[in-house]
């Protein structure tokens, strides 16, 4: 599986958001648009695999110094709205989840989250049982 985290500027972003169906909430700028309002830095997780990809817009915050951390660690979460998790239909969520996981943990991101879209493709259904806690 190849995964990556992507920049907005990045034009993996926009020819993910030319294949899936997707809302004004997906789109680069208004996360960049996001970050300004809530801060953080605005990036989306992609991954690809046997021909289905996985889009996650994101909004990455550094944890708070005050936490006396001796290691940089952030969290994620989806900018405010309905970004949700950008699937094609039919691909293995636990599979593209556990990629995600994976490439959180080595870029230092303690927790991620996620907002669903009320009309888009996925459900907390889709969800239920696949969280995980270490």
């Amino acid at each position: 599986m190849k995964t990556d985290w992507l920049s907005s500027d990045d034009s993996r972003w926009t020819d993910v958001l030319a294949q899936l169906e997707h809302d004004v909430y997906h789109l680069p700028g208004y996360v960049e648009l996001a970050a300004g309002d809530e801060g953080g830095r605005a990036l989306a997780f992609w991954a690809e695999h046997d021909g289905d990809t996985m889009l996650v817009p994101l909004l990455e915050r550094r944890i708070p110094e005050r936490l006396d951390s001796d290691i940089s660690l952030s969290d994620a979460v989806s900018p405010y709205g309905y970004p949700a998790v950008l699937l094609t239909p039919g691909a293995d969520l636990p599979r593209f989840l556990a990629a995600m996981s994976d490439a959180a943990v080595e870029r230092g991101l303690v927790t991620a989250f996620l907002r669903l879209h009320p009309l888009l493709g996925l459900t907390t259904a889709d969800f239920s049982g696949l969280c995980q806690s270490e």
